[in-house]
């Protein structure tokens, strides 16, 4: 599926500096890698593809915080969360009626490579999102193009706060195979784009003397000033200051095309509402794969779980990921 061309945004918040705040409130943060059970093919197949879970040594020092999964948020970022500039360039993207934030993500980067080939985010569909599905299925299944009566149209954000080496976003506007282009993280402005569809990555971040590895169980505290720290239990793993880290949010929005969809994407939010709903199951998503699996002779038919490696196997080399070519 093609994605539609990006809008930049160049002022998005009214008090940037408060951002600094809510990251010292909500320390620490996790590892990315905590999305990739360790050990396991699954786990290959849950990374979004190219993306920087794998670093030689150990884990990318790539730390992350979640302050909005609709419809619970942390204290203190509604502002954030309902910015209108966002909602507007939400609703510009796609040429839409109205825009509903579903997610809001913190990420913390300290210095590191560039070992991200370039990824498309994890959808959502109606029923099945991220905090309770694989990433891996969701991948798969929006590759397939199964499941699209249930796909959620996905407005992301990027909004920077780095003022240090590095860091650019790059991005493929006319897919993985034409060209890519570059945006800068300049603090406070952001880019909106149909991330689901849009390969993009984080290019090498800060100075390369600081390049490192970390273990992938470690966190990044708040360690008074502007000191924060990479801890992996009691152990100290780096120190750095505030300035040296990218930090950037991610936040999305569920975008609805005309009022007879918004009626829609908010009934089937009610979880509350009695009757037969149109939100699609895992269980049924699963049999749709193997249906269709059996139909290419890449199955024999019989019932699966989300755990099954061969299952996983099968899907994924039936669709397999894209990477852009190498830029």
């Amino acid at each position: 599926m093609a994605a539609v061309a990006p809008l930049l945004l160049d002022r998005v918040f009214d008090d940037p500096a408060a951002i600094e705040d809510l990251l010292v409130r909500h320390a620490p943060y996790w590892n990315q890698v905590r999305y990739t059970p360790a050990g396991t093919r699954a786990a290959a197949a849950t990374m979004p593809a190219g993306h920087p879970f794998a670093l030689e040594g150990g884990a990318p020092p790539l730390f992350r915080g979640d302050w909005l999964q609709w419809p619970q948020q942390v204290d203190g970022v509604t502002e954030l969360v309902e910015a209108p500039v966002l909602l507007d360039g939400a609703r510009r993207l796609f040429d839409g009626a109205s825009a509903a934030p579903t997610f809001l993500y913190v990420n913390l980067t300290a210095p590191m490579p560039q070992v991200d080939a370039g990824h498309v985010d994890v959808p959502s569909f109606r029923g099945l999102t991220r905090p309770a599905t694989p990433g891996w299925l969701l991948l798969a299944m929006h590759r397939s193009g199964l499941f699209e009566r249930w796909a959620v149209r996905t407005a992301t954000a990027v909004v920077w706060f780095y003022e240090g080496l590095g860091g650019q976003l790059r991005y493929w506007p006319d897919g993985p195979a034409g060209p890519s282009a570059l945006a800068d993280p300049v603090p406070n402005t952001a880019i909106v784009g149909d991330n689901d569809n849009m390969f993009h990555r984080v290019e090498a971040i800060g100075d390369p003397e600081l390049w490192r590895a970390v273990p992938r169980t470690s966190e990044l505290h708040h360690a008074g000033g502007d000191r924060w720290e990479i801890r992996d239990g009691d152990t100290t793993v780096a120190t750095y200051r505030f300035d040296q880290l990218r930090v950037s949010l991610s936040w999305k929005a569920a975008v609805a095309l005309d009022d007879a969809e918004v009626r829609r994407l908010r009934w089937e939010a009610d979880v509350a509402v009695a009757g037969t709903s149109d939100r699609l199951a895992l269980e049924q998503a699963v049999r749709t794969l193997i249906e269709a699996l059996s139909e290419r002779g890449h199955w024999d038919g019989r019932p699966a779980t989300v755990e099954d490696p061969a299952f996983v196997e099968a899907v994924m080399a039936t669709w397999p990921r894209a990477v852009p070519p190498v830029s």
